[in-house]
């Protein structure tokens, strides 16, 4: 091996980190993004592969978490031959690898009927302004309190993903962890207000704190399922086994509807080895009138397949029927819809379900 001397050797560090740094905006971004959608291929098809990125990912916030102190130490270990700039580097790396990894997992898993996409885009928009240094750099990293909420915010979207499809936990267990890890981010933001406000403010603030604590837990049904993906979701009034739908429905009188119920199949795919439980929701005209619970278990291509049939109906049947498909905790899976129309008016008809 030939002999090189220090100095080239921290010359050639020096070029290398300048090279990075320089062509770091093409970079970067493509990769996080080409990372993301390949792990999210590999996650479908290995229980390892899945856990080994659950590893990565845990690694990367764990830096994250210690930048100041590990930064500081790198610093002084390389006598200051590390850039500071490579180190936010490699941060703002990690917030993208985090973000554009879960993106595939947030997007298969949202009901664009519903209020779900909000938190598709805000984590889109997230992983886009992470490619950008003057909203990254100088608009949330130079703000303490913006930077500690991003970074709750990144947190609460790398739990989502790792917990169901890595640890092989409900959704419920990752949503409750997700906001836990959020709030744990933020807590010395909070601290940090409650010191300086004034005491006859204290009360105010706290009242504050808890209705936004209140709020956030009320809208957790806005936070996609995410590692549940519903393949197929459909009314129909026959159901052969083993679990094979018949034509689905939007359209059928009372007198079909008393005389043979009615059934919702549903195909939802899951990580390998997970298992969830999931409620099927009837309403009438908005009103809830039942709920049935299901189960199902990760690992099938074409999604698990489960069904609930409802017999007993009222005596006014007519209206419309929403079927809702939900997680334990209130996420939505899917929706489809039945309407019901006097007897002797409407036979049953072919329908589309709503994803």
């Amino acid at each position: 091996m030939p002999f090189r001397a220090p100095w080239r050797r921290r010359d050639a560090a020096g070029r290398l980190t300048r090279a990075l740094l320089r062509h770091r905006h093409r970079l970067l971004p493509a990769i996080s993004f080409v990372a993301g959608w390949a792990s999210y291929v590999l996650v479908e098809r290995s229980a390892a592969m899945a856990q080994a990125i659950a590893a990565m990912v845990l690694a990367g916030w764990l830096w994250i978490l210690a930048e100041g102190a590990l930064g500081s130490l790198l610093t002084r270990m390389s006598r200051g031959r590390l850039s500071p700039a490579l180190l936010r580097m490699v941060t703002q790396s990690l917030h993208q690898e985090t973000l554009f990894f879960a993106l595939p997992f947030v997007w298969a898993a949202t009901v664009w009927q519903s209020s779900q996409p909000v938190f598709a885009v805000l984590v889109a928009l997230a992983a886009a302004a992470t490619t950008v240094d003057r909203v990254y750099l100088d608009r949330i990293c130079a703000r303490p309190t913006l930077a500690l909420a991003f970074q709750g915010f990144c947190a609460f979207v790398a739990a989502l993903v790792v917990v169901p499809v890595a640890l092989q936990r409900d959704t419920g267990s990752a949503l409750g962890l997700a906001a836990g890890l959020m709030l744990l981010c933020l807590l010395p933001m909070v601290l940090r207000r409650l010191v300086t406000t004034p005491l006859r403010r204290l009360p105010r603030a706290a009242l504050l704190l808890t209705a936004a604590l209140t709020a956030g837990w009320t809208a957790r049904g806005t936070v996609p399922p995410v590692g549940l993906e519903t393949q197929s979701l459909r009314a129909t009034q026959t159901l052969s086994m083993p679990r094979t739908p018949g034509a689905a429905i939007d359209h059928l009188d009372t007198a079909a509807l008393r005389a043979e119920g009615l059934y919702t199949f549903a195909a939802v795919r899951a990580p390998l080895g997970l298992r969830q439980d999931l409620v099927f929701e009837w309403r009438h005209e908005g009103v809830l009138v039942e709920r049935i619970a299901t189960e199902i278990r990760g690992g099938r291509e074409a999604g698990y397949r489960t069904w609930s049939r409802k017999q007993h109906f009222p005596a006014d049947s007519a209206g419309e029927w929403r079927i809702a498909l939900r997680t334990a905790a209130g996420q939505m899976l899917g929706e489809t819809r039945v309407r019901v129309t006097p007897d002797g008016t409407v036979t049953a008809s072919a329908g589309a379900a709503h994803r």
